[in-house]
Parts: C-alpha cells; sequence; structure tokens
C-alpha cells in the first residue's frame, strides 16, 4: 500500500515538474515577444528570456530524475528533494 501510495506521489510529482517547466518555457516565449512587441531594449529581453529558459530547464532535468527514480525504486521520493537545492 505504501509503496504504491508513494508510486502515485512520485508520478504526481513528475507530472507537476513537467508542467510547470513547460509553463515556463510559454512564459520565456510570451516575455520575448512583448519586449519586441512594446520596443524594449533588445538586450533586456534576452536577458529576460534566457533566464526563465534556464529555470525551465533546471525543473525538466529534476522532472527527469524524478521520473528515473520512481521507475527504478518505488521508495525513491525521498532522495529527490536533496537536488533541489542544486
Amino acid at each position: 500500500m505504501i509503496n504504491r501510495m508513494k508510486h502515485w506521489m512520485g508520478r504526481l510529482l513528475t507530472l507537476t515538474l513537467l508542467s510547470l517547466s513547460l509553463f515556463l518555457i510559454g512564459h520565456a516565449i510570451l516575455q520575448f515577444l512583448e519586449g519586441l512587441n512594446e520596443g524594449k531594449e533588445m538586450v533586456i529581453i534576452l536577458i529576460k528570456s534566457i533566464n526563465t529558459s534556464i529555470i525551465a530547464l533546471i525543473i525538466f532535468s529534476l522532472q527527469i530524475k524524478t521520473a528515473w527514480a520512481v521507475k527504478e525504486q518505488p521508495g525513491a521520493i525521498p532522495s529527490a528533494p536533496r537536488d533541489w537545492t542544486r
């Protein structure tokens, strides 16, 4: 019972992290397009978009690690938060 619950919690965490990273990628694209539309400086637009994209990439890599941990070990979810601080 507990292993099944950990498995589904891991799946839920994986899905949440994936949707968050996809949302941030969309947000970065919208930031870039809004900046171009408003006529802001290109350097500021690029810095904001790249920062958001890097955060999305980090969250996506964490999602992949969590997904592999769930597949390999049913009780691996408690070890995933150690990677969050990196």
